[in-house]
């Protein structure tokens, strides 16, 4: 098999476990099977490896830079038949020679022709793939009359267009058939494949399972062959600590030893200068990873834990730490009404892993994912990428918010409650584990056009920069921990250029809110944008209002809600509403 070249962050998102990844010369998906423990590598996040349940989190060792290849990620062929556009010839790779290896057609007439796999696959809501039928569609009206029954395929091409109406597959037999409605609902129906047959190619078994849901004819590279499931977390103190990552380098060493053993004592004292740790501090840091490994520390919520720190972060941070923010109290003064403070995050590390996958939509069910289950060495873990960058965090004044959300309250029940009866029955929504209301909205679609006019002003491309939302229970009755993190995670040289924390100082940041929000009053759109009927809706699921791709949208990967719950009007105001900003 060829070399491929695959970054490491891609893994968990475009070319994860499941995936079809289009290496030279062929096609292949990345395996759950036969991962080599000794090429991975662990990614240290004890509270994500908690919530995850699992022992460990691994990323494969990169073999150039930062890209991982074949040695390290176990792939296989898929699909498995191919087509020569010499020949013609249109069959299983088996019959072309070796699967793992053969890319060219061996006929004497086709001159080392290189193959193409096969365009289209069959796949299920339940995340199962297959080859397409090829024998069974091109025998749809007669069986194939050939005295083995298993005619030669070839697919033939009018050259009229690269269209599937111009191409037909015909058997030696005589018998043959156009894929002109190939993409059709009921296509498959035609060959007598109404099931799912549960096909399961990225196992290297590729063993078959019962399943039986309505299969889809999609094409090989389509967006939605594949939907990666991830979940993730910001490294916070203590786990960003330069303390903590050399307790977690060091902690094979002591592991077995009990900290009342000279032996212990010995180590530490003679250990701890080399990394510029006192004793004290490298003995506190290695208890600290024995409750943790033990299980004796509590689990503790992600983004509660998160907002802590980003609203008050430690002072003692320096740049050996994975984590160093500063606070800033002094605000904007026509934004002190609802602003309560910014932290520039100057160094920040986000680690990803990827829980499972889907295939044709979105999951609405928790059935219809297929969950990773691997092990090495006997432990669970799943396969993980942390990045690198910067980052902005406002927090909001939780009295303010519930002021405007008492003071509209009527105005926004009405604009709102369609849009919020969908969210709240929406798979997507709840997943995000982000509570449907109002502020959210307000959270959600100030955080799109700070991301849009970020990409102006800051030097980064709008898909490297990322936002994550926090609208948790305050401490008290009544209040809220409201805040907006938009950070960098790019592992290229997009990450933590400057450019994103300077955009938050003291004297940039008004400037930036108040170009973000004028941006908020007007789409190229309107009116047709923001008079969306309530009712209706549009994007994802009905679910926005005033907002489109002309304004409030962002690349996929860079929202945290798939780009639902936006509406410029409660910033801004206007359907009986006072803008959330006025």
């Amino acid at each position: 098999m060829s070399t491929i070249k695959i970054r490491r962050p891609q893994l968990t998102e475009t070319f994860g476990i499941g995936a079809i990844f289009d290496a030279p010369g062929m096609s292949l998906m990345i395996s759950e099977s036969s991962w080599d423990s000794s090429k991975l590598m662990e990614v240290e996040e004890p509270r994500l490896v908690r919530r995850l349940k699992v022992d460990r989190l691994l990323t494969p060792v990169p073999a150039d830079d930062k890209f991982v290849t074949s040695a390290s990620v176990p792939a296989r062929r898929f699909p498995s038949w191919a087509y020569c556009p010499s020949c013609n010839a249109l069959a299983k790779l088996a019959d072309f020679g070796p699967i793992q290896s053969v890319k060219k057609c061996p006929g004497r007439n086709c001159a080392g022709q290189q193959l193409l796999p096969s365009r289209i696959v069959v796949a299920c809501p339940a995340g199962h793939i297959d080859d397409f039928p090829w024998f069974r569609w091109a025998h749809t009206d007669r069986p194939c009359s050939t005295p083995e029954g298993n005619g030669k395929l070839t697919l033939v091409s009018t050259n009229n267009s690269t269209s599937f109406a111009d191409m037909r597959v015909v058997c030696q037999c005589g018998s043959s058939r156009d894929l002109g409605d190939v993409l059709m609902p009921a296509a498959l129906k035609s060959v007598d494949m109404n099931g799912c047959q549960g096909g399961t190619p990225w196992r290297v078994a590729g063993e078959k399972e019962e399943c039986g849901q309505t299969v889809k004819v999609l094409q090989r590279g389509a967006t939605n062959v594949y939907f990666p499931i991830r979940e993730s977390a910001v490294s916070i103190p203590p786990y960003s600590g330069h303390v903590h990552m050399v307790a977690n380098a060091l902690w094979g060493m002591f592991k077995d030893l009990d900290p009342a053993d000279d032996l212990f004592r010995l180590n530490v004292t003679h250990l701890a200068p080399k990394h510029n740790l006192t004793p004290a501090e490298l003995t506190e840091a290695l208890q600290k990873k024995r409750a943790e490994v033990s299980g004796q520390e509590a689990d503790i919520d992600i983004k509660i834990d998160e907002f802590a720190a980003l609203s008050r972060p430690p002072q003692s941070g320096t740049f050996r730490d994975q984590f160093m923010a500063e606070k800033i109290d002094v605000v904007p003064e026509q934004h002190a009404h609802w602003l309560k403070s910014v932290t520039l995050v100057k160094r920040l590390r986000m680690v990803t892993a990827q829980v499972g996958f889907s295939r044709i939509e979105y999951p609405l069910d928790d059935n219809l994912i297929r969950e990773l289950k691997l092990e090495a060495d006997g432990k669970k873990w799943l396969p993980a990428n942390e990045v690198r960058g910067e980052g902005i965090f406002l927090e909001f004044k939780s009295q303010h918010m519930n002021d405007w959300v008492a003071k509209n309250k009527a105005a926004l029940e009405t604009r709102l409650k369609h849009v919020l009866h969908k969210a709240k029955d929406s798979r997507i929504i709840q997943r995000t584990e982000l509570p449907a209301s109002p502020q959210v909205i307000v959270l959600h679609t100030l955080s799109h056009m700070l991301i849009n006019e970020l990409a102006m002003e800051s030097g980064y491309s709008a898909s490297s920069i990322r936002e994550r939302l926090y609208c948790l229970k305050g401490a008290e009755e009544g209040q809220q921990r409201l805040g907006i993190l938009i950070y960098t995670s790019s592992s290229d040289s997009e990450g933590s250029l400057g450019g994103l924390v300077r955009q938050g100082s003291p004297e940039r940041l008004a400037g930036l809110l108040d170009k973000a929000l004028e941006a908020a009053k007007w789409c190229s759109n309107d009116p047709l944008c923001s008079e969306t009927s309530p009712e209706q809706g549009q994007g994802t699921e009905g679910m926005n209002l005033a907002a489109c791709h002309c304004c409030g949208l962002l690349p996929e990967t860079s929202c945290e809600l798939f780009n639902a719950l936006l509406d410029r009007t409660l910033l801004t105001g206007g359907a009986g509403i006072e803008g959330f900003i006025s």
